[in-house]
């Protein structure tokens, strides 16, 4: 299941991570008595960047010894369950309309329709602090400024978000820059080798939202000599949306297979759509897998993606066939790429003591 009760049209999408490969060590970590137990609303998924979010901020969190509490509003699937009780997460399954946290709590919901619903009622009966992480670059319609303080993941999405925030009463103050915790330790480093001659492999990745595609996905993608397709995130809708797939793509439903196979298999990844993206987890994933990215270079991408350095960026779909095909072209290009991604997302991109310390200062304030 996911966090939200209708489908995002940002920032989500599939994502199947080996915890075996982790850098993090939350089971490790000793109680940090400094700070104060957290309640999350909500709980890890297979499907849906904000869940896939909310377990490596898990894992951060515990690696620094936070007290966490999980209300898994939506039921909690087995192997998350072992997961989340692996590194130290206790777990409580209720109905949202039956929520209920100790007196003042510190309560965390990330990208959670339903629970802005719940926030006054908690906030009066309980006295609870309520942190709210939007992942996308457009607020709910039952968002009416009414948590005590917004987590964003880029200052693309915060500079968009926060003039809307503003208008409804909330002060720059409640306004916080995270980013977003990532740990590259569960994807392996597996860039796919390619002879000259070679078909070129691309790939896209998404949940099967009709905003993330283009109409003219086909045509982007057939301009890429040699190439060969995968499209992972396929309905009947997005097909009536593109057009049926062509001889040299194959198009597979959501979570057809896991996320790091599915990379695995890639030369490159070219991501596009009309919706605007915030920190796209997928875009990670596919850095952390040594897959290089072609993407817009608008909303958050250019935040994650150094032109020429860690991926490429194209202003409009024919600028974005042409990244493509450079990548085709140039072999040790492609792999300078791949190479200088994954340290991105091992260091600063993603630096955890980063992310943690802004965290703490969440907490702490």
């Amino acid at each position: 299941m996911t966090l939200n009760s209708q489908p995002s049209t940002l920032n989500s999408q599939p994502s199947t991570l080996n915890s075996q490969h982790s850098t993090l060590n939350p089971q490790l970590s000793t109680p940090n008595s400094q700070l104060p137990p957290i309640h999350v609303v909500g709980y890890p998924a297979d499907i849906g960047g904000a869940n896939t979010e909310l377990w490596h901020t898990l894992k951060l969190w515990r690696s620094r010894g936070l007290d966490v509490t999980l209300h898994a509003v939506n039921g909690a699937a087995t192997h998350w369950r072992a997961r989340c009780d692996a590194i130290g997460c206790r777990t409580a399954i209720t109905a949202l309309r039956n929520l209920s946290v100790p007196e003042a709590a510190t309560v965390v919901a990330f990208c959670h329709q339903p629970f802005l619903r719940e926030v006054a009622r908690l906030q009066k009966h309980n006295r609870a602090r309520v942190v709210h992480v939007p992942c996308m670059t457009y607020l709910f319609p039952e968002d009416r400024g009414q948590c005590d303080v917004y987590c964003f993941q880029s200052r693309f999405q915060m500079g968009l978000l926060a003039p809307q925030l503003e208008g409804l009463g909330v002060g720059p103050h409640r306004l916080r820059l995270v980013g977003g915790a990532f740990d590259a330790g569960e994807i392996p480093f597996r860039p796919r080798h390619r002879s000259r001659g070679d078909p070129f492999m691309v790939g896209r990745l998404s949940r099967p939202d009709g905003q993330k595609f283009r109409p003219n996905l086909w045509q982007v993608l057939g301009g890429i000599p040699n190439v060969r397709a995968r499209v992972m995130g396929w309905t009947d809708s997005i097909a009536g949306r593109c057009g049926p797939p062509p001889t040299w793509a194959e198009v597979l439903p959501k979570n057809a297979e896991p996320v790091i196979d599915f990379l695995a298999g890639l030369h490159c990844m070219l991501q596009d759509g009309e919706a605007l993206e915030n920190r796209p987890r997928t875009g990670l994933e596919a850095m952390a897998a040594g897959v290089p990215i072609v993407a817009p270079d608008r909303g958050g991408w250019p935040e994650m993606v150094r032109h020429g350095v860690t991926g490429l960026l194209g202003r409009d779909p024919a600028e974005l066939t042409a990244q493509a095909a450079r990548l085709e072209a140039d072999e040790p290009l492609r792999l300078f790429l791949a190479r200088q991604a994954r340290q991105a997302v091992e260091g600063p991109l993603t630096d955890p003591g980063l992310c943690w310390s802004r965290w703490r200062s969440v907490f702490e304030s």
